[in-house]
């Protein structure tokens, strides 16, 4: 038991750690969900996201399906919200996430 905590102690800040080298700066996560599988090194991630515009969805997409960690990428339907602040869309995003062996693979492939 003491092993399976010492090797999932790091997987929140590993996770978080590769995911935020791949969300642009125009959007933001209005909720974000995992869920583990029976493989330990893959969790299925689920989020709902706010984006300024149709270029930020294009590059999270983007961004996870040319990531080495991210697999499976499925872009729910896109609502536009009209406000006084300006438009906003939002929309929700499923994907696989594979921990990185030893060191960070967030980079594109």
């Amino acid at each position: 038991i003491i092993q399976q905590l010492e090797s999932e102690r790091l997987r929140y800040p590993q996770f978080f750690d590769d995911f935020l080298k791949l969300l642009p700066g125009n959007l933001w996560l209005t909720n974000l969900t995992t869920i583990g599988q029976a493989n330990p090194l893959v969790m299925t991630v689920n989020m709902d996201v706010t984006a300024l515009d149709n270029y930020a969805i294009a590059d999270l997409i983007a961004n996870l399906e040319t990531s080495q960690i991210f697999s499976d990428v499925d872009l729910g339907s896109i609502s536009m919200s009209h406000s006084a602040a300006g438009d906003t869309m939002g929309f929700h995003v499923s994907t696989n996430y594979k921990k990185a062996d030893s060191a960070s693979n967030a980079n594109k492939k």
